[in-house]
């Protein structure tokens, strides 16, 4: 009876010690997944605006990819409780979706600086590189002024009024520059985008609630 008694209490331990385990596996799957997103929401910056809202498909591709690598470095826990798993997916979709909002926002002034260069008359003597350079400290001085705080808050602002800078608003700029997504446009495209993406990932990471993952349904031959 004594070891019995014995090996029943090292059972008791392994088990009560399994969700420790469980839940750093999946938290270092968290992590990986998090610092993976980092250069696809770069990508996603970019491909965003795209148009005819082209780019919303990447937002549930890239999503996807980044879930099945988090699925696959956290399988070996499963299953997890749903609300671990929503915990997680939710941190890797907001730096994944926020990323991409803020470095659209931070690349935005050197795209409009490029624009005046394009349409410039005259850069006096000024180099290219330093003209768009200065432009482009302009702009983000216009922004924090009329669009507090600036940055990406003030960007989202600017670019919800309207997101215009007519002739002459900026210094050294004859002509004027816009954003290429304003208004309701970019406020659907961004909710859009947030849920594609929230999709994309959560397709992949909430099957882990399961102890495995759903039979794939093939069709009969005929």
């Amino acid at each position: 009876m004594l070891p019995a008694r014995g090996a029943n209490s090292v059972s008791l331990r392994a088990s009560t010690a399994l969700p420790g385990h469980r839940h750093a596996r999946w938290w270092l799957a968290v992590c990986l997944g998090t610092l993976v997103t980092v250069p696809f929401a770069w990508l996603l910056s970019h491909v965003a605006l795209l148009p005819f809202l082209l780019g919303l498909f990447f937002f549930a591709l890239f999503g996807l990819l980044i879930g099945a690598i988090v699925h696959r470095t956290a399988a070996a826990g499963r299953p997890y409780a749903r609300g671990l798993l929503m915990a997680g997916t939710g941190v890797m979709v907001l730096v994944g979706w926020g990323g991409s909002i803020a470095m659209e926002a931070w690349d935005s002034p050197r795209k409009l600086a490029a624009d005046a260069l394009r349409m410039a008359r005259s850069i006096g003597e000024l180099t290219p590189v330093a003209y768009q350079a200065e432009v482009a400290e302009h702009i983000r001085e216009y922004f924090r002024g009329q669009y507090p705080p600036g940055g990406p808050v003030g960007y989202a602002r600017w670019v919800l009024a309207g997101g215009e800078l007519a002739a002459g608003t900026i210094s050294g700029v004859d002509a004027a520059l816009g954003a290429g997504q304003v208004g309701a446009t970019w406020a659907v495209r961004a909710a859009l985008s947030l849920l594609l993406f929230g999709f994309g990932v959560g397709s992949q990471t909430l099957l882990l609630r399961l102890e495995r993952d759903p039979p794939v349904r093939r069709a009969s031959a005929a």
